[in-house]
């Protein structure tokens, strides 16, 4: 008996790396923080780091994977800063 690998094409893999896509509602339920990420976000210093972590914590909700900042959905961005009344300006977050 043989036994096939699956060798991911270039669609799966970006599929793979990528965030979740949400809609409003989405963004509602799975960026919602509970009483202890509210309480250590507010231990961080930069907005980059609270904004960061915030949106880490939804993606992983849905996903249980990590994803690079660079691939952070820019609405997503400014969900978060809006809900942590974070000023988005052009020290805040970077997706580079």
């Amino acid at each position: 008996m043989s036994t096939h690998l699956k060798i991911l094409n270039k669609n799966d893999i970006k599929g793979f790396d990528s965030p979740p896509v949400f809609n409003g509602e989405e963004r509602k339920r799975f960026f919602y923080l509970p009483k202890w990420a509210s309480e250590l976000i507010e231990t961080f210093r930069t907005p980059t780091n609270k904004i960061g972590f915030a949106i880490q914590l939804g993606y992983f909700k849905v996903t249980t994977s990590f994803f690079a900042a660079r691939n952070f959905h820019q609405d997503d961005v400014n969900f978060v800063a809006r809900r942590l009344n974070i000023p988005m300006c052009q020290d805040s977050f970077r997706l580079n």
